[in-house]
């Protein structure tokens, strides 16, 4: 996978917006007629007073049981777009993918969680990709759209070094979100990330300090 892949995937890892169920009021037509017949029959019912208790709570516990394991998911609300630059070198990994193409993850231990990741678009210079994150509980959707641009390279300082760093621009439905500048002289864990700024250009991460080893 590329440095400029991880970086991507990196910056795109992202909050979840949880779309709670509305809850509905139930009403009970007839109870202050029922209160009435009720009345009535007090005196000649006292020795069964503990029956139409009983009954009572056995007809409650239907109405409940529904409310709960019934509610559908929330749908997954308006799906947002965000447009990532890409080098020829990242390019030439996505452009191996066809429409349709996919990964999905469970994760058991986080509440029955899945991410899917699937190719929607695919042109001569752009990939689209739809994300999914769902549980039983909640569904969110985003678009990636992966656009080839020539490499743009700038002088980044950072750990006391200047670098010469390819820069990486991402925007979310037209505006910007987030710049990233990489490169290979250093360790590739995290891609290569140098420094990453956001749409504000306000600093998110910078390198502080690293090392090649012996």
């Amino acid at each position: 996978m590329s440095r400029t892949l991880l970086a991507v995937l990196f910056s795109v890892c992202c909050a979840w917006v949880f779309t709670p169920a509305s809850a509905h009021a139930l009403s009970i037509p007839g109870v202050k007629d029922k209160e009435k017949k009720t009345e009535e029959k007090k005196a000649p019912e006292a020795k069964t007073a503990e029956q139409p208790a009983a009954q009572s709570e056995k007809k409650t516990e239907p109405a409940a049981a529904p409310k709960n394991e019934e509610a559908p998911a929330p749908a997954a609300g308006n799906v947002s777009t965000s447009e990532t630059t890409i080098s020829k070198e990242a390019w030439d990994e996505y452009k191996k993918y066809k429409v349709g193409a996919f990964v999905e993850y469970s994760m058991p231990a986080q509440a029955d969680m899945k991410m899917r990741y699937e190719v929607l678009e695919v042109t001569d210079t752009t990939m689209t990709i739809l994300t999914t994150t769902s549980s039983p509980q909640f569904k969110q959707q985003a678009k990636i759209k992966y656009v080839l641009k020539a490499d743009s390279t700038e002088k980044v300082s950072a750990a006391g070094k200047e670098f010469t760093a390819t820069k990486t621009e991402t925007t979310t439905d037209g505006k910007l979100t987030m710049r990233s500048w990489t490169t290979k002289e250093i360790p590739q864990f995290m891609g290569g990330v140098v420094k990453t700024e956001g749409g504000d250009g306000k600093v998110m991460m910078v390198l502080s300090a690293y090392g090649e080893g012996k």
